[in-house]
């Protein structure tokens, strides 16, 4: 850390050396739980490792606990917004192509993109204080259609998902969970499983322990990408996945024809 009054001549004040410590740092300082009284500072890198701890203007102090801020292979460097006129913390990550090209494999007329905004809080969970991310509110302004289903069986809901033709989706669910059975989420030919504590996609798990007996999920579906939160933005994956242009189908499955909670926003194009 290095202090400067002019932005020319600087002076060293501390150290924080950590073996995940990367490039593109990121500093910022966060209520706990909406408190403002009660504030800590989250540092975290490029590949959105962070650490939460008290920074006193001269040294960070932290209990050395590594948090995950995204699953994905696909959210890098990602920086916060200064000065929200409405105090949100509000990030946004770059989405890299790696190994592959999907905008050129795809033709595509664009070459990468960002992830969607989103809000940084730090709440208190039974394994400490933890970040959680979701969509800012402003995606509402993308909503053109909402259907929701409240308290029915997967196969009410399917019949019902049967008769639309969505291609960018903001899908949120919640269930309660059952032990050893897979619960599927098939969104124009993306699967999402939950199994087990965990969320997975594209063999990545995501955890997912129940909440009050429940567990939530919440999916953006763009044209070339696919962002998952999980437990209100507790577990958060961010990835590319393009989408079948002849597949607009979305649906459910289950061994039980179990009754859950579940919301589908049809968005327009931001442009």
């Amino acid at each position: 850390f290095f202090e400067s009054s002019d932005l020319i001549n600087w002076r060293k004040l501390s150290d924080f050396d950590r073996n995940w410590v990367f490039e593109c740092m990121d500093f910022v300082e966060l209520a706990v739980d909406g408190d403002s009284s009660n504030k800590k500072w989250l540092l975290y890198d490029a590949s959105f490792d962070y650490e939460i701890g008290d920074f006193d203007g001269t040294e960070f102090v932290t209990d050395r606990q590594v948090g995950k801020g995204d699953y994905g292979n696909h959210y890098y460097a990602a920086q916060t917004f200064n000065n929200s006129p409405d105090e949100r913390t509000i990030i946004i990550g770059w989405m890299p192509t790696r190994d592959k090209n999907i905008f050129i494999d795809n033709d595509m007329p664009w070459n990468q993109q960002m992830s969607f905004p989103s809000t940084m809080e730090l709440r208190t969970t039974e394994n400490g204080i933890k970040l959680f991310r979701n969509p800012i509110k402003e995606i509402e302004n993308l909503y053109i259609k909402t259907y929701s289903y409240n308290n029915k069986s997967i196969n009410y809901i399917n019949r019902s998902l049967d008769r639309i033709n969505p291609k960018l989706i903001d899908l949120s669910l919640n269930f309660k969970p059952i032990d050893n059975d897979e619960f599927k989420i098939n969104i124009r030919g993306h699967e999402i499983i939950y199994k087990n504590q965990h969320v997975e996609f594209q063999k990545t798990k995501i955890p997912a322990k129940p909440r009050n007996g429940k567990i939530s999920i919440r999916v953006l579906l763009d044209r070339p990408s696919l962002e998952i939160f999980v437990n209100d933005g507790e577990n958060v994956m961010t990835t590319y996945s393009v989408s079948d242009k002849k597949n607009t189908d979305v649906s459910l499955s289950s061994k039980r024809n179990m009754r859950i909670n579940l919301k589908l926003n049809e968005l327009k194009s931001s442009w």
